[in-house]
């Protein structure tokens, strides 16, 4: 049986690195915070007119150092517990910067992470079968006596599997674009050398997994 082909409308990733304890003495100077953050990205075409420093005299817990690389649609966040590497339009013209983004962000705060994170969702159409009809070969049961079903979706949680701890699956239909489906998948790895090293292709094989694992195939493979 052919697989149905998805093609990207519109993507969205983030990337967490936690601390493994509140790092105080990173928010104790902002002013040295925002020159690791600009050393790091840099190269990537941070300019010093895209840092700031945000809630600094707000709870602890919101005060954060920001760079904003407009041109690629991503945003990098230091907060006391984590770093945040979040990309608004993850395409494949904005792929390659967020890869090097997110690569270069971790390493420089590499000392100070235990965990990483990705949160990746995406609305997918797909081709030759409609959205609700390939959500049914998933969802084995409706329960009937609470009327007419306009939707429905599932959801998978992931125990550990190699470097990675755990996940997340969940396959809805879009509210934003007819006939599409909303996949969000979410998986966290252990910090390590060779992952920080190696991330945005790490959680490339993962998701292009997922999609196999759904017997979904991406548009030109």
């Amino acid at each position: 049986m052919m697989k149905p082909r998805i093609q990207s409308i519109k993507s969205y990733a983030k990337l967490e690195g936690f601390f493994e304890s509140p790092a105080f003495e990173l928010m104790a100077d902002h002013w040295e915070l925002q020159r690791r953050l600009f050393e790091a990205l840099n190269p990537c075409g941070l300019a010093l007119s895209d840092l700031s420093a945000e809630n600094i005299a707000g709870p602890a817990s919101e005060v954060c150092v920001t760079a904003t690389l407009h041109r690629v649609s991503t945003v990098v966040r230091v907060l006391l517990d984590r770093i945040e590497v979040s990309c608004y339009d993850y395409n494949p013209m904005s792929q390659p910067a967020a890869y090097q983004i997110s690569e270069r962000a971790l390493r420089a705060f590499e000392s100070h992470l235990k965990l990483v994170i990705l949160s990746f969702h995406t609305h997918l159409a797909l081709s030759p079968v409609s959205a609700p009809s390939y959500l049914q070969t998933w969802v084995a049961r409706y329960p009937d006596k609470l009327g007419p079903g306009q939707s429905s979706g599932v959801s998978f949680s992931l125990g550990p599997d190699g470097e990675r701890l755990f996940g997340e699956v969940s396959l809805e239909l879009s509210a934003l674009h007819a006939d599409a489906l909303f996949l969000k998948c979410l998986a966290g790895w252990k910090s390590s050398e060779a992952l920080i090293g190696g991330f945005p292709q790490v959680a490339e094989r993962y998701i292009l997994k997922l999609v196999e694992a759904l017997e979904l195939e991406p548009a030109g493979s």
